[in-house]
């Protein structure tokens, strides 16, 4: 995981290694699941952030623009998925696909999408104006995925758009990059 980088079709100052992002997104999720006062089971919800990008050992980090493509043709990203499930089982015998619930899924994409644009603002403070386009484009899509709140989570839904809000500004701000 060290060596697989990160925005391959993006110019940065500073690489990102998948295992970076995924401490990170590790570290995310833990203060997410917290803040909302979440009440499930944090030794799933960490394994599972720490093994949510482990088919990027196989494909590498791939482009989203590239993997909206892929998904509007459902086919052709189910055999992507077997393959890649079949690449990863070759390689770490003892991984087994990703079995877990709407709100696990939901908080790691939430901490997956937050640390990126924390990992951009970062580019963007270094003086990199390549990626103003990106960095935009991705708070969009973190809005729009704090809107698809599981219902189950809805009652926390104020707190969710408090640790977003809250975790920008630092980023903005002060150049973070551990949300």
């Amino acid at each position: 995981m060290a060596w697989e980088l990160r925005f391959p079709i993006e110019k940065v100052t500073r690489q990102q290694s998948l295992a970076e992002h995924t401490y990170l997104v590790a570290m995310t999720v833990d203060l997410l699941a917290h803040h909302i006062n979440w009440g499930g089971d944090y030794a799933v919800l960490l394994r599972e952030a720490l093994r949510h990008d482990l088919d990027e050992l196989v494909s590498g980090d791939i482009p989203t623009p590239v993997k909206k493509v892929l998904k509007a043709f459902p086919e052709a990203w189910e055999a992507f998925e077997f393959w890649t499930s079949a690449q990863l089982q070759k390689k770490l015998p003892w991984w087994k696909p990703k079995e877990v619930n709407d709100e696990i899924s939901w908080l790691i994409s939430i901490a997956d999408t937050l640390e990126a644009v924390c990992y951009l603002h970062e580019e963007a403070a270094s003086g990199n104006r390549l990626i103003g386009g990106v960095l935009e484009y991705l708070k969009g899509v973190l809005l729009s995925k704090v809107d698809k709140i599981p219902l189950s989570l809805a009652a926390s839904k104020p707190r969710v758009i408090e640790f977003v809000a809250e975790t920008l500004v630092r980023a903005e701000n002060q150049n973070i990059t551990v949300c």
